[in-house]
This record gives C-alpha cells, sequence and structure tokens, in this order.
C-alpha cells in the first residue's frame, strides 16, 4: 500500500494486511470513533488509543489544531508524547489504533503519515491497527 503525499514522499507499510480486530479492540475503535468526531481539524477527525498486551488503554489522544491554528498535532504523535511524558515503561508490547471518522458516521482511511510512522517506530510499538473503510481494519 504505497502513499503519495504533497511533497512528493512515497512509503509504505511493510506487511499491511486486512485484520481483524479482537472484541476489545473494535470496543476500542468505536470508542476512537466517537471521540474523533470531537476533533477541531474539520478535514481529518482522527484518534488513536494506546493499549498495553493486556487490553489496558494507556493514553488516548484526539488531533487538534494548535494554538496558532495554523498547525496541528497529530493523533498519534500526541498519543504517545502523552503517554511518554509521564511514563518510561518501553511500548514494545503495545499497540495502537488509529481511527478516523467522518460527519456521516462512517470510519474512514486512517493510515499514518510518513512522520506519525517515523515517531510510531522511535517509540518502539510493533502493532499499528488502522481503519480503513468503515468497519474495515488494517494491521501493519
Amino acid at each position: 500500500m504505497a502513499a503519495t503525499y504533497p511533497n512528493n514522499v512515497h512509503y509504505s507499510l511493510r506487511n499491511v494486511m486486512k485484520y481483524t480486530p479482537t472484541k476489545m479492540e473494535r470496543t476500542y475503535s468505536y470508542l476512537a470513533y466517537n471521540l474523533s468526531l470531537n476533533s477541531n481539524v474539520k478535514h481529518g477527525r482522527h484518534c488513536s488509543i494506546l493499549i498495553d498486551e493486556d487490553d489496558n488503554i494507556l493514553s488516548v489522544f484526539v488531533n487538534r489544531y494548535n494554538i496558532d491554528c495554523k498547525s496541528s498535532t497529530h493523533s498519534e504523535v500526541g498519543c504517545i508524547n502523552e503517554y511518554l511524558k509521564e511514563n518510561k515503561v518501553s511500548l514494545k508490547k503495545c499497540r495502537i489504533i488509529v481511527i478516523r471518522g467522518n460527519m456521516l458516521g462512517k470510519m474512514s482511511l486512517s493510515k499514518p503519515c510518513l512522520e506519525c510512522f517515523k515517531c510510531i517506530k522511535r517509540s518502539g510499538l510493533k502493532t499499528i491497527i488502522y481503519s480503513s473503510g468503515h468497519k474495515v481494519y488494517n494491521k501493519a
């Protein structure tokens, strides 16, 4: 799955596959969808939930515009940063769920952008679960 962004950077996530989430991951994805609708970034309402190996929520973040209203904090980066601010525990066994919601009541493609992908990898996270359509998930 290659993606092109305005700066013409092409990248693909390795080992991307359609994924059937566990019951708890599905519950968290619906929570993320509902929270994403509260984002003040109208063209891309994303929410990320960081989960440990025991299915406990470690951090939740909804993307939002910064104070200057010219830039935004992506949900993946915000979620990881919020957790690491207060915890120094490794995220190797954790996973992140990234969901994008639209006002039509559907989940949309929420593949992390290149910068978010780099942040996720630097944090040590090994599993990314993201919406690729309404109730359709991919895992990388």
